[in-house]
């Protein structure tokens, strides 16, 4: 799978300083590799939210390991994108 960037006017600098960012494989939880991250004149902490709902959301759209709960797809759904 190639690396998803996300097509938010909110996110569009921090792709900029962080062009090898991959949000399916980061995991923002873990603060040595959020301090590896460009965050000149950015806010991290709303970026840092935005990237967060943004990887949930992805994970479920693209790993819906809840198959038989029907999580993944009640998202696709909401989303209208089923």
């Amino acid at each position: 799978m190639s690396t998803i960037k996300i097509s938010d006017p909110n996110l569009d600098r921090f792709y900029t300083q962080n062009y090898n960012f991959d949000i399916l494989k980061f995991n923002l939880r873990y603060q040595a590799a959020l301090s590896q991250l460009n965050w000149q004149d950015l806010e991290q902490p709303s970026i840092l939210d935005l990237l967060k709902k943004y990887q949930r959301l992805l994970r479920l759209l693209l790993f819906p390991s809840w198959e038989g709960l029907g999580v993944g797809w009640f998202v696709v759904d909401w989303l209208g994108v089923g």
